[in-house]
């Protein structure tokens, strides 16, 4: 997350201060004239930008910085080059080798060295509690922004899955008006078409009229049979195969995936194949974003009580594709409402993933 530009950062005053401050020290060094002075104002400048570059070997630097200044009690010359060591410890906050600078000071015989010193270190001791505060600052607003952008992902997501819950529902209710209308008003209509039948059969042919009514009411119920059956049908729903959204998925993947079918699908019911299609789909897009998978493996099991779905993947880099994220919680949730499980683990670098979704029953819990 980026920096506010908007807001005067101390580092940028700090390097042109680091700029006066040199300069200062070179025309210093060219009034003196000394050799000395010139290449210990060298030695200064590379330590420095180790320091910067290098943040592990600063510890190894602080030392060779103190060495060096205990050095100028020996050459007095140095001593003023000394004023960007004390600016540089003050304003990262290192009071401890910012003081041990100052004492060095106390020998110097020009009170106006020991005044410009006094002027450096508090100025450099006042950038330091700037930075402590644009740092505290910048991190607020990073939490802010990122409470934010993890709110606005609940959102989505919280949509997503209100719109999941309200297609199941819609899946699950024209399934049971289906199922209604198959096994219980077709079941009658069809004894009463069979009784009219038998009816007509045995009617006689003095019965003529009646015969003749029977053979209208026998026309009509045929007729209405038919569109029972077309009407069923059109309720039930129409939508890609299981293995069709699948190999969808699998065609997006930046990598080989390898499927594995066992069972008879047609036993799933549609919003059972909704719920696998959501939870292979939530684990392809989490092994794509955590993950630089060089193959992935999926396998979908249907047995006698249970249905089963395996995916499996290399590539894992640290910790976040192997925990649980936003999406696969929700979909945790969403297969607890009809008794099922989602599990995910993580083993040398590879990530598991194993949905149970009992394979009748479930919905009605």
């Amino acid at each position: 997350m980026k920096r506010n530009t908007r807001v005067l950062d101390p580092d940028h005053l700090i390097i042109w201060y680091y700029g006066l401050l040199y300069a200062g020290v070179f025309g210093w060094m060219i009034r003196e004239k000394e050799p000395l002075v010139f290449l210990f104002y060298l030695i200064s400048i590379m330590l420095l930008l180790v320091v910067w570059r290098i943040r592990e070997s600063k510890w190894i630097v602080f030392t060779l910085i103190l060495a060096l200044s205990f050095l100028s009690l020996l050459v007095p010359e140095i001593r003023a080059s000394m004023l960007m060591y004390l600016f540089y410890f003050f304003s990262g906050a290192y009071y401890v080798q910012g003081i041990l600078t100052v004492l060095l000071f106390l020998f110097e015989p020009s009170v106006s060295i020991r005044v410009l010193a006094l002027f450096v270190g508090s100025t450099a001791v006042l950038f330091s509690f700037w930075r402590k505060d644009h740092a505290h600052h910048w991190q607020r607003e990073y939490q802010l922004r990122k409470r934010v952008y993890e709110q606005e992902e609940m959102e989505n997501i919280l949509l997503g899955e209100q719109k999941h819950l309200e297609m199941m529902s819609r899946l699950k209710e024209r399934q049971r008006i289906a199922e209604v209308l198959h096994d219980e008003l077709g079941h009658e209509l069809t004894a009463a078409h069979l009784s009219l039948k038998a009816g007509l059969t045995l009617s006689t042919k003095e019965n003529r009229k009646a015969e003749e009514a029977l053979q209208k009411s026998l026309l009509r119920l045929e007729g209405g049979l038919t569109k029972l059956k077309e009407a069923v049908r059109q309720i039930e729903p129409v939508q890609e195969s299981l293995l069709d959204t699948f190999h969808a998925l699998f065609e997006d993947a930046s990598c080989e995936v390898e499927f594995n079918l066992k069972g008879d699908i047609s036993r799933l019911m549609p919003y059972q194949e909704q719920l696998l299609y959501s939870a292979l789909k939530e684990g392809m897009t989490n092994i794509l974003k955590h993950a630089s998978p060089t193959y992935i493996r999926v396998e979908l099991e249907v047995l006698a009580a249970v249905i089963r779905l395996k995916v499996e993947n290399d590539g894992v880099k640290g910790e976040g594709g192997t925990s649980m994220g936003s999406g696969l919680r929700f979909m945790r949730k969403r297969l607890e409402v009809v008794h099922g499980t989602v599990s995910v683990r993580g083993e040398k670098g590879k990530f598991f993933l194993l949905l149970v979704l009992p394979l009748q029953g479930g919905e009605n819990g």
